[in-house]
């Protein structure tokens, strides 16, 4: 699996030791955007941060739809505020993370992301191709 990590942490998680993930490449908060996530075309994205930076949310955002990427937000931050996952499921993030939990089983989390995601993109097009159709019909009438 090709993992594309975004952090702002001077010492990232690690993801490392599972033979089956890839580090394609690493970009600070700063340097992502949603052109540079397509570019590398990343399987998922890892994003570990310290608190919900408005700039990435919003580049999150963008990789929300039917040619979406997955995208795991790991919150590193000591601030137990709702509304950070709330942040992070508007900006259209697969799953979320709050550190302080048990320790992660990294692979199992990856897939279920991925599938998750899968499914989500398999509503969407259901969605879009229904929509498509009732406007064929309405059209045609």
């Amino acid at each position: 699996m090709r993992v594309l990590l975004v952090t702002d942490l001077t010492t990232p998680s690690q993801l490392g030791g599972y033979d089956a993930l890839e580090m394609v490449a690493t970009l600070t908060a700063s340097e992502f955007t949603e052109i540079k996530a397509r570019q590398i075309a990343p399987d998922i994205i890892v994003a570990t941060l310290r608190e919900p930076i408005p700039s990435v949310l919003r580049e999150f955002a963008l990789l929300d739809g039917l040619d979406g990427l997955p995208v795991i937000y790991i919150d590193h931050s000591n601030n137990q505020k709702a509304t950070i996952p709330h942040l992070a499921a508007a900006a259209g993030v697969t799953s979320f993370v709050p550190t302080g939990q048990s320790p992660i089983d990294v692979m199992t989390l990856l897939e279920w992301t991925r599938l998750r995601f899968n499914t989500l993109q398999a509503t969407r097009k259901t969605l879009a191709d229904t929509e498509k159709k009732l406007a064929d019909r309405i059209s045609a009438i």
